[in-house]
């Protein structure tokens, strides 16, 4: 959770400034960033808070976002099916 009073706070468009291209040199959309505090991604929400009105998130807030989404896709469904996939051709002598 923001902690309003010890964190940076910043607008999506400036968390959005703070991130690199993509591979093709497009810049992040702060309209991106947003859809990641409503939305999220494969659960993980980006935090914000709405003081006085205008939506935002903070640095840290960003930071613990990427770890989270990093860790998610480390223990992703797919790579444990993937891997069990891949055990069970070894034990039939496929692989």
């Amino acid at each position: 959770m923001i902690q309003h009073d010890k964190e940076t706070l910043i607008s999506f468009a400036d968390a959005a400034k703070r991130l690199p291209r993509s591979p093709s040199g497009r810049p992040v959309h702060a309209k991106t960033v947003a859809r990641w505090a409503l939305r999220g991604i494969r659960g993980i929400k980006l935090e914000s808070i709405c003081p006085g009105g205008r939506r935002v998130t903070s640095v840290e807030a960003c930071q613990r976002f990427f770890e989270a989404l990093v860790h998610a896709t480390n223990e992703s469904p797919r790579r444990r099916t993937s891997d069990e996939t891949k055990r069970l051709l070894a034990e039939r002598g496929l692989v």
